[in-house]
């Protein structure tokens, strides 16, 4: 007979009020108030913190439609000042009481690989602490859809080099060295990530007199394969600037498989981060985004709705309550009796998951199940309105077609809207 996991499971009201408090260290940057809960979207790291007074911080990461991205921010700017105030010597601590001030936007000072010195503006997003976004309620509502909500810790052993002084910021184009050998097929394919991923940031791939050679080489050792990439100029071929260099796990087989993951967390942060690097975090977190913001005192009013957003073009505004999301009831809509309801959806469809999970929420469902999960979501005892986040997904929905359909009340009158909701992947890859 299979247990019961109720041990194992974490109420909706702790998921949701962990969700409010800040994390400096282990999210991108907030700032909270008795008002405002402020994000701006971004991880980094001090260069040379506690070695010398040249400490200067780097961009890690930017959480995709995040502020930072929104603003034009790219792993790997150097910020030397924030809001006139040179980063240089300071600690992390110290930065982060910069960013975190509440201000409605900060100047900061970056220096990019191919841009040089530019000055971008930082805009934070700010919410009522009482507001809930889809994002958070997706985080929140994972066990419907875990392979669509996660944070794993993954180890990838990297190394950096970098052996001669080069002002990466005049770096402007980049060319790939011939693929030649037996892996050329797999040089290849890691070449067109690498373009893909330095083009976003500003670079040109130019084969004519370019700035910067990259080469890519897979090698055997007795530890394992490594893939390792190499940074040149044309003018000194010889003299390494850069290079990166990853150890494939044992057993790997599919060499290009793990280039697709490993090559964007090597280049994060090219060419700055050259100390070694054994790990990183991957926050997984993909839903269906309305730009509507929830009242966590009731969850059927909306005390939000993002400019431009799919919501706000459909006609739904800040006051409105939600009464249905494509025919489900949005009851009940206090966060306690939601929880209930929630954990006993997952507690009695345990038995569709497909594997063993430290929680076992996070255990994807059996493929040969799909109909009995999409019937149990339909039953009213469980209160799956919010399963809408996942509508992509065939345990949910089982035709391809997303489109939601809000019915809401508004000055004592019932209306109907149809709505296009968009599908947002904000994945992001954490450099420890």
């Amino acid at each position: 007979m299979m247990r019961k996991p109720y041990h194992c499971l974490r109420s909706l009201g702790t998921a949701l009020t962990l969700l409010l408090l800040p994390s400096l260290s282990s999210s991108p940057l907030l700032a909270q108030s008795s008002e405002q809960v402020c994000r701006i979207g971004l991880y980094y790291k001090v260069l040379g913190e506690g070695t010398n007074s040249k400490s200067i911080p780097v961009l890690t990461a930017v959480q995709p439609f995040g502020p930072a991205a929104v603003g034009g921010f790219f792993p790997g700017d150097l910020i030397t000042q924030i809001d006139g105030v040179p980063t240089t010597g300071l600690t992390k601590q110290q930065i982060s009481e910069l960013l975190t001030r509440p201000v409605g936007e900060h100047l900061l000072t970056i220096v990019r690989i191919g841009s040089g010195t530019t000055a971008r503006i930082l805009r934070p997003s700010c919410k009522a602490p009482y507001a809930l976004t889809e994002r958070e309620l997706a985080t929140a509502f994972s066990g419907y859809s875990p392979i669509d909500q996660a944070k794993q810790q993954r180890t990838l052993s990297f190394s950096f080099e970098s052996s001669a002084p080069f002002d990466w910021s005049q770096a402007k184009t980049f060319a790939f060295a011939p693929s030649e050998g037996e892996h050329r097929d797999l040089y290849d394919i890691v070449y067109g990530q690498i373009a893909e991923l330095l083009e976003a940031r500003g670079l040109t791939q130019q084969a004519n007199s370019p700035d910067l050679i990259l080469e890519c080489s897979r090698s055997d050792a007795e530890g394992g394969a490594r893939l390792s990439l190499q940074v040149t100029s044309p003018s000194k071929p010889n003299q390494t600037l850069w290079s990166g260099t990853s150890s494939l796990p044992k057993g790997t087989k599919e060499a290009h498989l793990y280039a697709r993951q490993a090559i964007p967390v090597m280049l994060q942060s090219f060419p700055y981060l050259t100390a070694s690097q054994v790990g990183y975090t991957e926050q997984t977190s993909r839903y269906l985004y309305t730009g509507i913001l929830y009242d966590s005192r009731d969850l059927s009013r909306i005390v939000d709705v993002e400019d431009d957003s799919p919501a706000f073009t459909a006609g739904l505004r800040v006051g409105d309550k939600v009464l249905r999301i494509n025919g489900k009831p949005l009851s009940p809509t206090t966060v306690r009796e939601l929880s209930s309801r929630y954990r006993n959806f997952l507690d009695e469809t345990y038995r569709y998951r497909s594997a063993e999970a430290v929680r076992p929420e996070q255990a994807p469902w059996k493929s040969s199940d799909y109909g009995s999960i999409r019937k149990a979501l339909e039953k009213d005892k469980y209160a799956s309105v919010f399963s809408y986040l996942f509508f992509f997904r065939p345990y949910i929905n089982e035709t391809e077609q997303t489109e939601l359909i809000f019915e809401i009340e508004r000055h004592g009158e019932t209306y109907t809207l149809n709505l296009a909701p968009v599908l947002r992947d904000e994945t992001v890859f954490i450099p420890q």
